[in-house]
């Protein structure tokens, strides 16, 4: 058996696969002495040994670097916001989200934009996207909360706006459409 596990090693094979190897066989042979074969000194010594030879790489740093990611976020084709496609407006609105918010998937697929489900605060200081109905969450214990998005610069705006235009010039329909609700009644 040390043969084997010696060969398997020797290919490139991990710690973790030669110790499913070692179960797998100990599953199926008799024990052998005072004990399974998992548990002989031989078995336990050589996977010592080969641990010590082939250490488990971990990865101690984040595979991405969060601040190439924000700088790439205020360029084409996310910026100028009068400009960009719908698409990478919400790409990176979704982004912002995820990473602030500290949500699991779950929880950020269940926000919603439909009527009830948004909701804007009195002076539009700060928009609360609250989850659909009937939404679980993947943890029980935890309670499904709205997400509350305060305004970067809370109207009303006195100069004019960073595209040119006066505040009375933006079509408010572009930024807010439909969604507008007033007071919250119930989810879709």
């Amino acid at each position: 058996m040390l043969e084997f596990l010696q060969d398997r090693f020797s290919a490139g094979l991990t710690l973790s696969t030669l110790k499913v190897y070692v179960a797998a066989i100990a599953a199926f042979h008799a024990p052998l002495g005072d004990g399974p074969l998992g548990r002989q000194q031989l078995v336990v010594r050589f996977l010592h040994g080969a641990r010590r030879m082939r250490p488990a790489a971990r990865t101690r740093v984040p595979t991405w670097d969060l601040a190439v990611v924000l700088e790439g976020l205020v360029e084409a084709p996310f910026e100028h916001l009068e400009s960009a496609e719908a698409k990478n407006l919400s790409l990176k609105v979704a982004f912002l989200l995820a990473i602030t918010s500290l949500r699991r998937v779950g929880g950020l697929q269940a926000l919603s934009l439909s009527h009830g489900c948004l909701e804007f605060a009195p002076g539009d200081i700060r928009a609360i996207l609250h989850p659909r109905p009937g939404y679980l969450p993947k943890v029980p214990s935890n309670v499904a909360r709205p997400v509350v998005l305060q305004a970067f610069h809370p109207p009303p705006h006195e100069k004019r706006d960073f595209i040119g235009s006066a505040p009375s010039e933006l079509s408010e329909s572009r930024f807010r459409g439909p969604l507008r609700g007033g007071s919250r009644t119930s989810c879709c």
